[in-house]
């Protein structure tokens, strides 16, 4: 492992820290400790890519408690991650449906990050390209992705 500060590549084990028992290390030369770096996205320690799976999943109307099944990810992490992500097709306004809304906050999260979707990663069969791609805003069709890392979302 290398140092964070020094570059040296003489970092060793250095025990555990946390719930989860993420690795510590402590350089030889500057005794400094530290741990690898680890793939966030805002203040989630999750892979970028499987944010956005779960926003995926979110845009194709799976339900909250299906995507933490299916994602192996708590119910609070992926409210907490609707709430980073939005500034689930909107399946809440059907009327009959259980995929509604208990706070208004989450709906509007919800709006938001459909809109994000809408407009720059879902290709229009009238358009043949995406809203964001006719007005000239991109020249490309996002990822899910994309947005989470450019941290436009």
């Amino acid at each position: 492992m290398t140092c964070i500060k020094c570059n040296h590549g003489n970092a060793q084990r250095f025990g555990t820290y946390g719930k989860r028992k993420i690795q510590r290390y402590r350089c030889t030369s500057c005794k400094i400790t530290f741990c690898e770096p680890h793939p966030s996205v805002g203040t989630h320690c999750i892979a970028p890519e499987k944010v956005a799976g779960v926003l995926s999943l979110m845009m194709e109307g799976t339900s909250l408690r299906a995507i933490t099944r299916l994602m192996e990810i708590d119910l609070k992490t992926v409210l907490s991650l609707l709430e980073t992500a939005g500034r689930c097709h909107l399946r809440r306004f059907v009327r009959r449906t259980n995929a509604h809304s208990r706070k208004l906050a989450n709906l509007r999260f919800a709006v938001h990050i459909f809109m994000a979707w809408f407009c720059l990663c879902r290709v229009h069969q009238t358009l043949r390209v995406t809203p964001a791609m006719e007005a000239g805003l991109t020249d490309h069709i996002w990822t899910m992705e994309e947005p989470i890392c450019h941290g436009s979302l």
